[in-house]
């Protein structure tokens, strides 16, 4: 067994909500470039972007085949930066957009925001 994966805590919880955070980033960013599930996808209906199909049609697809992890809550505070990189590299290569992962910094400052 490899010793990290002894040694790996699961994500945050601060991380997740940054996953969540990246989701709807990358929705918007589809819908902006007009690039709705039917494009991305090659379905027949034309349906928007949500941060939800984003990690229910991009985002896990990626990590069960990548991490062999079915749920985004099983995965290490590493793990996500891994998946984050093959799907980013993807979707820069095949349609040309960017979305950086939130920062730690960016989500505290969210989470400041909300509760005042």
């Amino acid at each position: 067994m490899n010793k990290d994966k002894l040694t790996d805590k699961q994500r945050t919880t601060l991380q997740n909500k940054a996953l969540h955070k990246y989701f709807d980033l990358l929705a918007r960013a589809f819908n902006d470039a007009g690039l709705d599930m039917r494009v991305v996808l090659k379905e027949d209906i034309a349906i928007p972007w949500s941060g939800l199909t984003v990690k229910d049609f991009l985002w896990k697809p990626v990590q069960r085949a990548q991490l062999k992890k079915e749920h985004t809550a099983d995965l290490t505070t590493k793990e996500p930066d891994a998946v984050w990189q093959t799907l980013n590299r993807h979707i820069g290569e095949k349609w040309g957009i960017y979305v950086p992962f939130p920062s730690i910094e960016e989500m505290r400052v969210e989470e400041i925001i909300k509760h005042n």
